[in-house]
């Protein structure tokens, strides 16, 4: 068995709760599906210099940083909390809804949702797509640009949206229970994870694939996002974290920050 390896394929990995006891925190989620993952090290060298030239003596190290990044195609709403520094809450929720109806013969338009007191704007649709006349509450049997509402029916007036005629509302409404509630607010930030992961790498000489683990033991998820929807690419989210060093518990004096493991007694 040789001491190099080619490393391909992409980490798959596990995000979990940091526990300062050696035990697991509770399991946050799973990604088997990232595009690229990274692992990188950076330190500062300070150069000490002196004499006739100021030639170099000596070079001292430190600061030494630690990040794990990974592209993520698939926007797991879990890791998209976990940046945001938040819980997903499941249940009934608040949401917008924007829809164009058209009037029909008795010059009634019926909303897919029931809206919220208050929330509900009625327009006329004027050209292809923009906003006209705005609709106010009243009696439309006898006032023109007015409407009534009964649960989610309509009633607009017969002179104001004949038959035929299309109208822009826009209103909030309860949605049903199963609904996922992530609120990204200014206060939160994220806070300490643990990332475990197994990676692949080839033998170099024997050509068998040996198992890598990789054990990030304290980091925590960079908070800056950009999550752009465009029609021609997938939107992929950015989980790029700071590792922090924890003290090892093998020796009690390590400042630990990864732990790679090569499994060499489980190659195939």
């Amino acid at each position: 068995m040789s001491n190099t390896i080619a490393i391909k394929d992409v980490l798959d990995f596990t995000v979990e709760a940091y526990s300062s006891t050696t035990t697991r925190g509770t399991i946050l989620f799973r990604v088997p599906y990232s595009t690229e993952t990274t692992i990188s090290a950076k330190g500062t060298r300070l150069t000490i210099r002196g004499g006739q030239g100021n030639y170099k003596i000596i070079d001292l190290d430190h600061s030494k940083d630690f990040t794990l990044k990974a592209t993520l195609p698939l926007v797991d709403m879990i890791a998209f909390a976990v940046k945001n520094g938040r819980s997903m809450v499941t249940g009934a929720a608040t949401a917008p809804c924007t829809e164009i109806l058209t009037a029909s013969a008795s010059n009634t338009i019926t909303l897919t949702n029931a809206p919220l007191a208050n929330t509900l704007k009625v327009y006329l649709v004027s050209g292809t797509r923009d906003i006209g006349v705005e609709q106010t509450v009243g009696t439309p049997a006898t006032i023109p640009n007015t409407y009534s509402i009964a649960s989610s029916v309509v009633t607009l007036n017969a002179t104001t949206v004949p038959a035929g005629t299309k109208v822009y509302v826009f209103y909030s409404y309860t949605s049903g229970v199963n609904a996922t509630d992530l609120k990204l607010t200014a206060s939160d930030f994220p806070t300490f994870i643990r990332i475990t992961g197994r990676g692949f790498g080839t033998d170099d000489v024997t050509g068998q694939r040996i198992p890598m683990s990789f054990d990030v033991k304290k980091a925590k998820v960079q908070i800056n996002w950009d999550l752009t929807m465009t029609e021609e690419k997938a939107t992929e989210l950015d989980f790029t974290c700071d590792c922090y060093p924890i003290l090892d518990p093998a020796d009690n004096k390590t400042q630990l920050v990864v732990d790679m493991v090569r499994l060499v007694d489980e190659a195939y």
